[in-house]
């Protein structure tokens, strides 16, 4: 009977905080992290990614209004052109179903312009028809040669003679005749479009068979942006947009000559013949290839970006793909319609299109010179990287035989070697560079990666080469509205890492918890050996000297807790300190507990008789409240284990790193606060029964003493962490200064004064201190 109450009382703690804990987890704590940096890099790419946009809409108004007299066709070429200059992205242009394309791009070293004229190649070479075509193409040093095609390349060939017919788009092809209403059926044949049909086809292997092809030609051009081959006029490197050309000398551009592919032969054609730039009557001029220096087969139509367009019927990105000797880039593209007998006709597309290193630009020069670095790469596996803001190049040059392989030249253009572009991976990115920020960039994209891209804040050691402790990433997907772009971007920021949140052999506290701990072990093995030694004294014995000394030894077990909050914050330490901590705190707790239940029930028995309670008993008097402790620990251990948590402080644009012990939800504390408070609570009830106890019997003064002092030491403590500001070190430092004074403060009160009273008694001296009489004279021996 007597164990019933423990036992009841450690189920019912138990139960509760069970229940407090399955509440507990299903309400996750939030951390909030600081995504700033990221939003504003977000904000600034989504404006940079959006002049594409922008410049399509800006074309196709103008065009809409009739700004271009004969809807872009090939003679609008200069009024085109002329519009184009005044945009600012490097590389625009234009591609339409009759196989025309014109644009210029503006970049560095590279300045030049390109124009394919109206027509079909795969023609006949005796056609008279396409005789003018025939002839335009130049060799490198500038000699005309005829256009024939390659064996295998690809032509555009018109299928009923290119009547069109509807889009291959999901809204062209759908059905509207099923729907019930007229509007429905009204919006729906509005959303359908029509486009020419042809098919790509190949040039025969046959070499009797030779075919001919409409050229690409690159031009020279002039500061307006028109093709040109007039000396002292040509534009020999970019100029920025920001220039206002009406109010700017034409003699401070950087002008000079056109030359050929050769670089030295000047260029001067005057090709006469009916070409479409002439007019749409057959008109005929001489100027059509002025300025062109170099001729190739390509033809709009039969491109990715032009196809991806024209199937989709919408506004697309497509890329990154090698460009014709400018390395990567992506295109985005916009259709244009004409009306025709009630129809919308699929005209062509707009295209802007963005160099890897155009991208890669503007990340240098939004973070370059800062602490901050940023690196974008494909979201689709295999994580193909865009651009990052140390500048270091996201292609490769690769054999063209053998792509695995390096290109053996390190520099020319892709017309001079055997070698193509390619995509570099992110997890090979540092490998091209050596660049130790590229390393760091690489190395928290592989984190976040494998991390299936946390909302939390990702922490990377920086090498001793790197003037920072450690750099601190987040993720971010950028999204483009409306299109099919993807990119996943990694922004990496220096920070400091704390030195306050754990405890090492560099912490000015490290010392003094050592101090803390070892004097509260020392103080309450010293306790307990005086007391141990004295337990055949009367005065001890009377003491219940069993259930003091297995209380004094918890509590110097208890203080050996404090060496648990010494080492890193690692998950192995963090578990640790929750067993040790809260297993050893009931250790201590059991013996006084059971000492204070059963000096209540002798305070509230009318007919006291003699108590006897053996080792045995005594043990499993404490046993349920340690295996209750042990049931609630494992459970926490299983189901929401403390682990290291890298958390981030934002003060005054100074980042922290923090590295702490923390768990995903408040389980532990709420049940821990339930269990081990409940014990308390409990415990400094019993002890107030026992207040008018006799004071020749028992320790009623001291009974109530110690625990009141663990309440009171618990809650101040408590408080004091949850409320003050302070570091991990100093919530350390205060636990450590807890476990001492309310282990030795309540060991004291019972061996000091029973130590007093067996030195009294040796002496002779009769004096009785509170609590302490001849109980045997009144109860009987007591054999505790």
């Amino acid at each position: 009977m007597s164990w019933l109450p423990i036992i009841s009382g450690a189920f019912v703690a138990l139960s509760l905080s069970s229940i407090t804990m399955i509440i507990t987890f299903i309400v996750p704590s939030v951390t909030a992290f600081n995504y700033e940096i990221g939003q504003r890099f977000i904000d600034r790419l989504s404006y940079y990614m959006d002049v594409p946009m922008a410049t399509n809409l800006l074309i196709s108004n103008f065009r809409f209004a009739g700004g271009f007299p004969n809807g872009l066709l090939a003679p609008d070429r200069d009024q085109y052109l002329r519009l184009r200059n005044a945009l600012a992205p490097p590389m625009v242009y234009y591609g339409l179903e009759d196989g025309s394309i014109s644009g210029f791009y503006k970049g560095g070293e590279f300045n030049f312009g390109y124009y394919r004229e109206p027509g079909n190649g795969g023609y006949a070479l005796d056609d008279p028809k396409m005789a003018k075509h025939l002839a335009s193409c130049v060799e490198k040093n500038g000699t005309q040669k005829d256009c024939i095609m390659d064996i295998g390349s690809q032509y555009t060939k018109c299928v009923d003679e290119c009547k069109v017919q509807l889009c291959p788009d999901e809204d062209s092809q759908k059905n509207c005749s099923s729907l019930m209403s007229d509007e429905d059926r009204s919006a729906c044949d509005g959303k359908k479009r029509y486009c020419a049909q042809y098919e790509i086809a190949y040039a025969p292997l046959d070499p009797s068979e030779r075919l001919g092809y409409v050229p690409l030609t690159n031009f020279c051009h002039d500061v307006r942006g028109l093709f040109t081959q007039v000396e002292g006029e040509v534009l020999q490197s970019y100029f920025p947009i920001t220039i206002d050309l009406g109010t700017t000398s034409q003699s401070s551009f950087p002008l000079g000559n056109c030359y050929h592919a050769d670089g030295t032969t000047r260029v001067n054609r005057s090709l006469a013949g009916a070409y479409g730039y002439c007019g749409t009557n057959g008109e005929v001029c001489n100027n059509t290839f002025a300025g062109g220096y170099e001729s190739s087969d390509y033809d709009p139509r039969y491109r990715p970006w032009y196809t991806a367009v024209r199937e989709s019927q919408a506004p697309t990105w497509f890329g990154p793909y090698p460009y014709f000797m400018l390395g990567l880039g992506l295109t985005f593209g916009s259709p244009i319609y004409d009306d025709v007998d009630g129809k919308r006709v699929f005209a062509g597309v707009l295209a802007v299109d963005y160099r890897l290193e155009d991208i890669a630009k503007f990340l240098v020069d939004t973070y370059g010179g800062t602490d901050t670095a940023v690196i974008m790469y494909d979201e689709a596996s295999p994580n193909y990287v865009v651009a990052s803001s140390t500048g270091s190049p996201a292609a490769k040059l690769v054999l063209k035989e053998d792509p695995s392989k390096p290109c053996p030249v390190s520099s020319g253009t892709m017309a001079d070697t055997p070698c193509d572009p390619a995509r570099v991976k992110v997890s090979e990115f540092s490998t091209m560079s050596g660049n130790e920020m590229d390393n760091m960039l690489v190395k928290a994209s592989l984190r976040h990666i494998e991390s299936s891209y946390p909302e939390e804040l990702i922490s990377i050691k920086a090498p001793s080469e790197i003037r920072f402790d450690v750099y601190l990433s987040q993720n971010t997907l950028f999204e483009h509205p409306g299109t099919n772009l993807q990119w996943r971007v990694i922004i990496i920021s220096p920070g400091n890492r704390s030195a306050s949140d754990s405890i090492e052999a560099n912490h000015p506290l490290f010392g003094t918890i050592i101090t803390v701990g070892l004097l509260g072990v020392i103080i309450c093995l010293a306790f307990f050996i005086a007391f141990y030694r004295s337990r055949k004294q009367r005065a001890v014995i009377y003491a219940d000297w069993r259930f003091t000394c297995a209380f004094i030894l918890g509590c110097a077990l208890f203080n050996c807790s404090t060496f648990a909050f010494l080492g890193p914050n690692t998950d192995m330490t963090c578990m640790m300190r929750m067993w040790v901590f809260h297993l050893f705190f009931v250790v201590a707790l059991a013996p006084l507990f059971v000492k204070v239940w059963r000096m209540s029930k002798l305070a509230g028995s009318s007919n006291i008789r003699r108590q006897s309670v053996s080792h045995t008993k005594t043990a499993l008097l404490m046993l349920p409240l340690l295996l209750a402790q042990t049931i609630i620990l494992t459970f926490v251990s299983i189901f929401d284990p403390p682990h290291q948590t890298q958390n981030t402080e934002v003060v005054a644009g100074i980042v922290t790193q923090h590295i702490v012990c923390s768990q995903n939800t408040m389980a532990l504390f709420i049940t821990e606060i339930v269990f081990e408070a409940g014990l308390i609570v409990i415990g400094c009830y019993l002890a107030f029964k026992t207040r008018n106890m006799n004071d020749n019997f028992g320790e009623s003064k001291q009974l109530i003493f110690a625990m009141y002092n663990i309440a009171l030491v618990s809650v101040v403590f408590l408080l004091l962490s949850i409320l003050a500001d302070l570091e991990q070190g100093d919530k350390k430092m205060l636990q450590a200064v807890g476990v001492f004074w309310g282990t030795t403060v309540s060991s004291a009160a019972f061996v000091i004064p029973r130590l007093i009273q067996v030195q009294n008694f040796t002496s002779g001296s009769n004096v009785a201190l509170s609590g302490i009489g001849s109980p045997a004279t009144k109860f009987g021996s007591s054999q505790n």
